[in-house]
């Protein structure tokens, strides 16, 4: 019996799913838009849904109006084969003013109109803000990066690698080796083998290197604290600063004058004291030292 109705309810299940198959076939077919929507978590909490609208329409109107109600929905325009997305009440096109937004802690990107590009926040008053190490890589010809305008770096000073004795540190004075070639610590009054002062926290940073390979950062101009002693007298800004028989510190220099001097011999010992000095100049102070030692901000030329 129960054999039987089955057997004569078959022909209207098969023509039920038939219909049902057209219609929802049609509903796909001619839908409007396709819509990816996130249920986290499921079942309760705010729905996000992103739409996709594959139409042909004026790429400045689309497919509705952009606003408030309609941000971050897309569509493809196969006239000019571009996704344009809503954003910021407006339609953009090849990412012109999209914003891709996920939390404080994430990666965030935002384009306006204007071009302006933010990487995890938009925090005023800046354009583009990059938390972390950033590297850039070559892949063809040209430049590797081109600035137009100023390069605003947080450190005060130029430094560039270079390889020195394990005991050199931030703020020391050094000297080149006759023999390594390495920077070593200043040991010697006024000499002229002098290479600079080891950098602490460079603004910009040249040439390829790290300190597990045994180099050191060298002050190649900028602004820069320095191990300082008033061994040689009290510094004052301004004063120049030159290698010290206390390693790795600098002290003032003293120039001599040729005014008390009574012969020609005197003369000379005072120009080539005064010449040795130019040849031995770190920089110039900026910050005082009345005695003892410590570390002085110096201008490194």
């Amino acid at each position: 019996m129960k054999r039987g109705i089955l057997s004569n309810l078959k022909p209207f299940f098969i023509f039920s799913f038939g219909i049902i198959s057209i219609f929802l076939f049609r509903g796909i077919a001619l839908s409007e838009s396709i819509t990816l929507t996130t249920y986290y978590p499921s079942p309760f909490g705010v729905y996000q849904s992103i739409r996709l609208y594959p139409q042909n329409v004026n790429p400045t109107t689309g497919p509705f109006t952009c606003d408030s109600t309609t941000e971050g929905s897309l569509y493809y325009n196969s006239t000019d084969g571009q996704v344009y997305v809503c954003s910021g009440g407006t339609w953009g096109s090849n990412w012109t003013n999209v914003g891709w937004w996920r939390s404080d802690d994430g990666i965030n990107i935002y384009n306006t109109n204007t071009g302006v590009v933010r990487i995890r926040d938009n925090a005023a008053p800046y354009d583009l803000i990059v938390e972390g190490r950033t590297h850039f890589t070559k892949t063809g010809g040209g430049t590797e990066v081109e600035v137009d305008g100023t390069v605003h770096a947080s450190g005060g000073d130029l430094a560039e690698f270079i390889l020195a004795d394990s005991d050199v540190e931030s703020g020391d004075v050094v000297v080149i080796d006759e023999i390594t070639g390495k920077a070593k610590k200043a040991h010697q009054a006024y000499s002229d083998k002098v290479a600079g002062i080891i950098s602490a926290d460079p603004g910009l940073l040249i040439g390829k290197g790290s300190k597990e390979e045994g180099h050191e950062l060298l002050v190649l101009t900028g602004q820069v604290p320095c191990k300082a002693t008033a061994i040689n007298g009290a510094i004052r800004p301004g004063d120049f600063l030159v290698s010290s028989s206390n390693p790795g510190y600098a002290m003032k220099a003293t120039f001599l004058s040729v005014d008390d001097v009574r012969t020609v011999s005197d003369v000379k010992k005072v120009l080539e004291h005064n010449q040795k000095i130019q040849m031995s100049v770190i920089g110039k102070a900026l910050e005082p030292l009345e005695n003892g030692e410590g570390r002085i901000a110096v201008l490194v030329k």
